[in-house]
């Protein structure tokens, strides 16, 4: 190779280095970059995941490798010894049991509690003697949030936080077997007394049952409905599937709705768009096509979508019909007026006659904020954890969910103290009333629709003197007005001793079950630091030998306490 052929190799060799140095640098700093970005947005996830979690889809989380041992065979032990004694009763000829399916003990739950706490800590009601105060005054509450929350949270492997269970809206999740009201009746009324299984030892107890049943209306005579969507569409709600569990719910309850029924659409985030007129369900293309065509992004102001939603019903508005505004959202409300104030906005709209219905999105919903925009607005408040749960509330029940019944509906008992030493009502903390306010027609309370069944019990300790068959336990009073704004009517009935059962594994299984969900959720309001674990196979053996194997609500109920004994023991 002769000089000036070697010369020129040496210059291509140099420039192919320096390219190739050129090349290997930028590769370098592509798989930093990779590496630093996919670790930051893999962070971000994980911070999002901790916070939130899917509304529709419940997969399987891996067991974790690490959970001990012990607490596996611990809640494996617990369970077994409750099967046994199910099929020990079913020998012995006792009641049908519920089919529970093989159990597979869950992981132990992550370090966290799923639903955050309420902003203040509420108290539970304490005993109260009934020579000193006989008489208790609390609103009916028809919401199940609370329950459709922590079920979703436990089959997540997540107990739920003890200050976001709200026995109330457990127990009325459920249909019992209530007599409906006679011709003319717009609700009927239910007392029962039965031995407190899972009550104080020291003392025995007694439950006291008050059960509403409200008349039953068919869609085809459901009243005209003028409706507004006002749809959360800020940037969280686009996390996991809140928007699209959103859509699915509305989507449901439109094609439940009559042609000559309105529907309009407001939506917020960082502003606040009208999206839909008042439009006749019988235009349901259109309709559909809005609702299709919301998509997620900005921060969350709720105020200027409020009002705008009340203006849209106020166009809309029809005398004698169901008006009401539905707000769907997670109600993080990051931007404007915190939720109380948010609240009082809607209470001042109260005297239009236009309902509300709060409903819940995704497992990190602000849940103390979406429960107060109902509270005392003329509102209910359900949580969306499955398309199944918004075929439940805006197919099943659309009459109940949209319509008004009995307005403004208070309950006051008054214990005979020669027979009752004390009593404490189990929930309903946040619907406790001033005992003069039952017959202030202006003090707001919840609304009854139709088909909603109301269930309340109090826990009570007797005196020794046994009551005959002339003698009341205890009288009941309810004040409702037929439609809001107008006077209020009473209807008055006795606990008698025909009502009172002598056992608790004797009483009606319908009964019993009640007193098992109150119990299940007194259960899940324990303090994670308390030393005892509820008793929790004891509810297991009692859910499965009073629930009805037709409501799938029912049985389903089984798996949740199951799933919670062993998130307890695994902790």
């Amino acid at each position: 190779m002769n000089a000036e052929a070697l010369g020129a190799l040496m210059i291509l060799n140099r420039s192919a280095r320096f390219y190739i140095g050129i090349i290997a640098t930028l590769i370098v700093i592509t798989v930093v970059a990779i590496k630093l970005f996919g670790s930051a947005v893999a962070s971000k996830f994980q911070e999002a995941n901790e916070d939130v979690s899917t509304s529709c889809y419940f997969g399987d989380r891996p067991v974790d490798p690490d959970a001990p041992e012990r607490a596996r065979e611990e809640s494996k032990r617990h369970i077994q010894a409750a099967r046994s004694e199910l099929l020990e009763h079913a020998a012995g000829g006792g009641a049908p049991l519920v089919h529970i399916p093989p159990h597979t003990p869950t992981p132990p739950p992550p370090a966290r509690l799923a639903l955050d706490p309420p902003a203040r800590a509420i108290a539970h009601h304490s005993f109260t003697r009934a020579a000193h105060e006989p008489t208790s005054t609390f609103s009916i509450d028809v919401n199940t949030a609370s329950y459709t929350a922590s079920r979703e949270a436990i089959l997540r492997h997540m107990l739920p936080h003890p200050d976001s269970v709200r026995p109330e809206e457990f127990l009325n999740f459920f249909e019992y077997d209530y007599n409906p009201p006679t011709s003319g009746e717009d609700f009927s009324i239910q007392l029962d007394m039965l031995p407190s299984h899972f009550g104080s030892t020291e003392t025995p107890r007694q439950l006291v049952r008050v059960g509403i049943r409200g008349a039953d209306v068919p869609v085809e005579a459901m009243k005209a409905s003028n409706l507004v969507f006002l749809v959360d569409v800020s940037g969280s709600m686009g996390l996991d599937t809140r928007l699209p569990a959103a859509k699915i719910a509305m989507r449901t309850l439109v094609e439940r709705l009559r042609p000559d029924d309105t529907i309009a659409i407001q939506t917020y985030a960082s502003g606040t768009h009208t999206i839909l007129e008042p439009t006749p369900v019988a235009d349901r293309d259109r309709i559909l096509r809005a609702i299709d065509g919301l998509i997620a992004k900005g921060t969350t102001r709720g105020d200027a979508g409020i009002i705008n939603a009340y203006e849209l019903a106020r166009r809309g508005f029809i005398k004698e019909g169901n008006n009401r505004v539905l707000i769907f959202s997670d109600g993080d409300f990051n931007v404007g007026p915190p939720g109380e104030d948010l609240a009082e906005l809607i209470r001042s709209y109260r005297n239009d006659h236009i309902t509300v219905t709060t409903v819940a999105m995704g497992l990190g919903s602000k849940d103390d904020v979406m429960e107060k925009l109902a509270r005392d607005t003329n509102g209910n408040y359900f949580y969306i954890d499955s398309p199944n749960e918004a075929e439940r509330i805006f197919s099943e029940k659309i009459v109940g969910t949209l319509q008004v019944l009995a307005a403004d509906v208070k309950i006051q008992v008054e214990f005979n103290p020669d027979f009752i030493t004390g009593y404490r009502l189990i929930g309903y903390e946040k619907r406790a009333m001033a005992n003069e306010d039952f017959d202030n027609d202006e003090v707001d309370a919840a609304e009854l629709g139709p088909g909603h069944t109301v269930t309340a019990f109090y826990e009570v300790e007797l005196t020794e003197s046994a009551p005959t068959d002339g003698d009341a336990l205890a009288r009941v009073d309810v004040r409702y007005k037929k439609e809001l704004g107008a006077e209020s009517l009473l209807v008055s009935r006795a606990l008698t001793p025909d009502r009172i059962h002598a056992s608790f594994d004797k009483a009606p299984a319908q009964l019993r079950f009640a007193a098992t969900v109150a119990a299940f959720a007194e259960s899940l309001r324990v303090p994670r630091s308390s030393s005892q674990t509820p008793p929790f196979d004891e509810l297991l053996a009692t859910a499965a030998r009073s629930a009805y194997e037709g409501d799938p609500h029912q049985v389903e109920l089984a798996t949740l306490i199951t799933r919670a004994h062993d998130l307890w023991v695994g902790r």
